[in-house]
Protein backbone atom coordinates (compact mmCIF):
# COMPACT_ATOMS: atom_id res chain seq x y z
CA UNK A 1 0.00 0.00 0.00
CA UNK A 2 2.60 2.51 1.05
CA UNK A 3 4.55 1.55 -2.50
CA UNK A 4 1.33 1.86 -4.78
CA UNK A 5 1.35 5.76 -3.03
CA UNK A 6 4.57 6.57 -2.96
CA UNK A 7 4.49 5.73 -6.97
CA UNK A 8 1.66 8.20 -7.45
CA UNK A 9 3.32 10.79 -5.30
CA UNK A 10 6.67 10.55 -6.60
CA UNK A 11 5.39 12.00 -10.33
CA UNK A 12 2.88 14.61 -8.84
CA UNK A 13 5.50 16.00 -6.53
CA UNK A 14 8.79 15.24 -8.10
CA UNK A 15 7.69 17.01 -12.09
CA UNK A 16 6.29 20.02 -10.77
CA UNK A 17 9.56 20.47 -8.83
CA UNK A 18 11.46 19.46 -11.22
CA UNK A 19 9.88 21.71 -13.74
CA UNK A 20 10.74 24.97 -11.31
CA UNK A 21 14.50 24.61 -11.28
CA UNK A 22 15.01 22.89 -15.30
CA UNK A 23 13.48 25.88 -16.30
CA UNK A 24 15.67 28.38 -14.85
CA UNK A 25 18.24 26.56 -17.14
CA UNK A 26 16.55 27.34 -20.21
CA UNK A 27 15.46 31.19 -20.87
CA UNK A 28 18.13 33.88 -19.21
CA UNK A 29 18.26 37.37 -20.41
CA UNK A 30 20.84 40.19 -21.22
CA UNK A 31 20.70 43.66 -21.65
CA UNK A 32 23.53 45.18 -24.57
CA UNK A 33 24.13 47.66 -25.57
CA UNK A 34 21.52 47.97 -28.54
CA UNK A 35 18.94 45.42 -27.59
CA UNK A 36 17.36 43.11 -24.90
CA UNK A 37 18.72 39.16 -25.86
CA UNK A 38 16.82 36.18 -24.85
CA UNK A 39 19.04 33.34 -24.20
CA UNK A 40 18.40 29.60 -24.57
CA UNK A 41 20.56 27.86 -22.43
CA UNK A 42 22.33 30.84 -21.08
CA UNK A 43 24.14 30.62 -24.71
CA UNK A 44 21.89 30.68 -27.57
CA UNK A 45 20.47 33.86 -28.39
CA UNK A 46 17.05 32.97 -29.98
CA UNK A 47 15.18 36.43 -29.96
CA UNK A 48 17.03 40.09 -29.69
CA UNK A 49 14.50 43.52 -29.39
CA UNK A 50 16.54 46.31 -30.06
CA UNK A 51 16.04 48.85 -27.77
CA UNK A 52 14.45 51.15 -30.66
CA UNK A 53 11.62 48.50 -31.01
CA UNK A 54 10.45 48.74 -27.43
CA UNK A 55 7.25 50.71 -27.72
CA UNK A 56 6.47 50.10 -23.92
CA UNK A 57 7.27 47.88 -21.41
CA UNK A 58 5.47 47.00 -17.82
CA UNK A 59 3.82 44.29 -15.22
CA UNK A 60 0.88 42.85 -16.93
CA UNK A 61 -1.92 42.47 -15.26
CA UNK A 62 -3.66 39.09 -15.15
CA UNK A 63 -6.23 40.12 -17.73
CA UNK A 64 -3.29 40.74 -20.51
CA UNK A 65 -1.44 37.59 -19.41
CA UNK A 66 -4.30 35.40 -20.07
CA UNK A 67 -5.13 37.58 -23.61
CA UNK A 68 -1.82 38.07 -25.16
CA UNK A 69 -2.07 34.39 -25.99
CA UNK A 70 -0.19 35.22 -29.55
CA UNK A 71 3.15 36.28 -28.29
CA UNK A 72 6.55 35.51 -27.36
CA UNK A 73 6.67 33.78 -23.49
CA UNK A 74 9.85 33.35 -22.45
CA UNK A 75 9.48 32.65 -18.85
CA UNK A 76 11.59 30.78 -16.60
CA UNK A 77 9.78 30.94 -13.41
CA UNK A 78 6.52 29.45 -13.07
CA UNK A 79 5.09 32.56 -10.77
CA UNK A 80 3.41 36.06 -11.56
CA UNK A 81 6.31 37.95 -11.79
CA UNK A 82 6.59 38.76 -15.50
CA UNK A 83 7.46 41.83 -17.48
CA UNK A 84 5.69 42.64 -21.29
CA UNK A 85 7.36 43.93 -23.48
CA UNK A 86 5.30 45.36 -26.69
CA UNK A 87 7.10 46.18 -29.79
CA UNK A 88 7.20 48.11 -32.67
CA UNK A 89 7.23 45.22 -34.86
CA UNK A 90 7.28 41.64 -35.37
CA UNK A 91 4.88 38.21 -36.26
CA UNK A 92 4.31 38.36 -32.26
CA UNK A 93 4.85 42.08 -30.79
CA UNK A 94 4.36 41.09 -27.04
CA UNK A 95 7.19 39.48 -25.18
CA UNK A 96 7.08 38.12 -21.71
CA UNK A 97 9.72 37.85 -19.68
CA UNK A 98 10.54 36.83 -16.11
CA UNK A 99 13.56 38.56 -14.73
CA UNK A 100 15.16 38.31 -11.13
CA UNK A 101 14.30 41.92 -10.31
CA UNK A 102 11.55 42.72 -12.81
CA UNK A 103 10.99 46.72 -11.41
CA UNK A 104 14.86 47.20 -12.06
CA UNK A 105 14.85 45.34 -15.06
CA UNK A 106 11.85 47.70 -16.37
CA UNK A 107 13.47 50.70 -15.12
CA UNK A 108 17.20 49.41 -16.50
CA UNK A 109 15.56 49.44 -20.21
CA UNK A 110 13.66 52.36 -20.08
CA UNK A 111 16.54 53.99 -19.00
CA UNK A 112 18.30 52.41 -21.81
CA UNK A 113 15.50 53.52 -24.05
CA UNK A 114 15.83 56.87 -23.37
CA UNK A 115 19.13 56.84 -23.58
CA UNK A 116 19.01 55.54 -27.65
CA UNK A 117 15.86 57.99 -28.05
CA UNK A 118 17.19 61.41 -26.76
CA UNK A 119 21.25 60.78 -26.57
CA UNK A 120 21.16 61.34 -22.51
CA UNK A 121 22.50 59.25 -19.78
Amino acid sequence: MFSDIFTFLLPVIGIPIALFFLMRLLFSYKLTESTIEILLFHHIAVLRIPYTDVVDIHRPSVLELLTRIFAWHCENKFYYNRVLIRRSRGMFPDVFLTPDDPDAFIAEVKRRVNVLKDGTK
